[in-house]
C-alpha cells in the first residue's frame, strides 16, 4: 500500500507525519516523534511556464534553462517529498529528468495508479 504524508513546517524546521500510520487519539495529549523531512537536494525538472511564477517564489533556483517557447530545464534544491508531491499536483506541468532514484519512484507509483484504473480493483 503507498503511503500518504502530512508535510509541514515548524519554527522553520519541515516535517512529516505518514498518515497512513499514525493513530490519532483524542483522549491523550501525547504524541509520538515526528520524522522531520530530509534536507532538500539538487533536482532538475522540465517545467511548464504556466506554473513557473509559483514554483519560483517557494523552492531556491540554481540554473535555468530555457528550451522552448513555454517551458524550462530547473535545477532547484527541494526535498525528494516535496518533489514527489508537485510531480502529482502540477502532473501535466511537471516532470522530474533526475536524480534517477526519485524518477523511478514517481513513475513505479503513477504504475500503481494507472493499474488501479485500468483493472478498476484494487490490488493488495
Amino acid at each position: 500500500m503507498g503511503n500518504f504524508y502530512l508535510l509541514y513546517q515548524y519554527q522553520e524546521q519541515r516535517y512529516k507525519i505518514n498518515i497512513n500510520q499514525e493513530v490519532f487519539e483524542t483522549k491523550s495529549k501525547s504524541m509520538e516523534p515526528i520524522n522531520q523531512l530530509e534536507q532538500p537536494e539538487s533536482i532538475t525538472v522540465e517545467i511548464d511556464k504556466s506554473v513557473w511564477s509559483y514554483i519560483r517564489k517557494k523552492y531556491p533556483i540554481d540554473l535555468i534553462e530555457k528550451y522552448a517557447k513555454d517551458k524550462l530545464i530547473v535545477k532547484m534544491d527541494i526535498s525528494d517529498d516535496d518533489a514527489f508531491n508537485l510531480s502529482f499536483i502540477y502532473r501535466s506541468k511537471i516532470r522530474t529528468i533526475s536524480p534517477d532514484n526519485l524518477k523511478n519512484l514517481i513513475i513505479t507509483e503513477l504504475l500503481m495508479l494507472n493499474e488501479t484504473y485500468l483493472r478498476q480493483s484494487i490490488n493488495n
